[in-house]
């Protein structure tokens, strides 16, 4: 059976990865911690961001190498929720959002180029040092952006609760429009699900009801995927891979609110890991493709 692949441009196998700080401050930055709170016991941030690179890097092999292999397609759709979860936990809970956001954009500019060479031969064959998409960490910096300017609103003494509803409104489609345009990886689709984890934080029956429903909407009925296909009963439907990202939600709510193993090492290895991992795909890529080429090359001279 043949494959059905959905592409649009940024098609969503491009994923990204990047350092959130972590975290060990739970109450008094917004978090309910009340008696109907589920999963208190869990997992910490540093083992969250593993799981997520684990996944991410599942998804680019198989871009390139194993495109056979629609379980690792799979495996990559749980990437993208968590690194966005993060995100707004890091949002939330770090010291110096300033410095935070400026490290975002200091490594998008970064990653460019090693994303640009990985997605051009992901999605076009083809390996370009200039692609008219940019990477996910954009994304990221617009979503801090955006929601940098949706708290102001809320905190804001001078606006009743109906200006301040339609004002986070448009708000947040603003910044869902500017990363469209910004063309950056997941375009808005990533800004709304970023969006779902900040406007519903916290693990009260009430949140997680609202991330499952919305998630399930966005994944399964808005956003483009890939499809394969499945026999049931006799019958051949084709299943959107993007439904499996609601498999990353019941990791999501397992977060402790703990950092986990946390030193200067750590913490910038979650950056560099998303543009030096792109760079060393392509390199095994680029290499093997000459190898071939040359014993290609001594064959045809024998």
């Amino acid at each position: 059976m043949s494959i059905k692949r959905i592409v649009l441009y940024s098609q969503n196998t491009i994923r990204g990865s990047v350092h959130l700080p972590l975290i060990n401050r739970k109450e008094k930055l917004g978090v309910k911690m009340d008696k109907k709170v589920i999963f208190s016991k869990g997992i910490n941030s540093f083992t969250l961001h593993i799981l997520a690179m684990t996944f991410m890097v599942a998804d680019h092999l198989w871009n390139i190498f194993f495109p056979n292999q629609i379980w690792l397609n799979v495996l990559g759709r749980l990437a993208f929720p968590i690194f966005a979860f993060m995100l707004t936990e890091g949002f939330f809970r770090t010291k110096n959002r300033k410095k935070y956001l400026t490290r975002i954009f200091i490594f998008a500019a970064i990653s460019e180029i090693p994303f640009n060479l990985f997605a051009s031969l992901a999605l076009r064959g083809e390996i370009m040092v200039f692609y008219p998409y940019n990477n996910v960490l954009w994304t990221f910096g617009i979503a801090l952006c955006g929601m940098n300017l949706l708290e102001k609103v809320e905190k804001s003494e001078n606006l009743n609760k109906i200006i301040k509803f339609f004002a986070k409104a448009v708000i947040s489609i603003i910044t869902a429009i500017i990363a469209h345009f910004a063309r950056s990886d997941y375009l808005g689709y990533g800004i709304a699900i970023i969006l779902i984890f900040y406007f519903f934080r916290g693990k009260d029956y009430k949140n997680i009801i609202f991330q499952a429903v919305l998630m399930v909407f966005l994944n399964v009925f808005i956003m483009p995927g890939l499809e394969f296909p499945f026999n049931f009963f006799g019958n051949e439907i084709f299943i959107k891979t993007q439904i499996f990202t609601i498999f990353s939600l019941p990791i999501i709510w397992l977060y402790n609110g703990k950092q986990g193993i946390h030193n200067k090492f750590t913490k910038y290895m979650f950056y560099f890991f998303y543009p030096l991992h792109l760079l060393t795909i392509v390199a095994i890529y680029v290499s093997f493709m000459i190898y071939l080429i040359s014993l290609i090359g001594k064959n045809y001279g024998n």
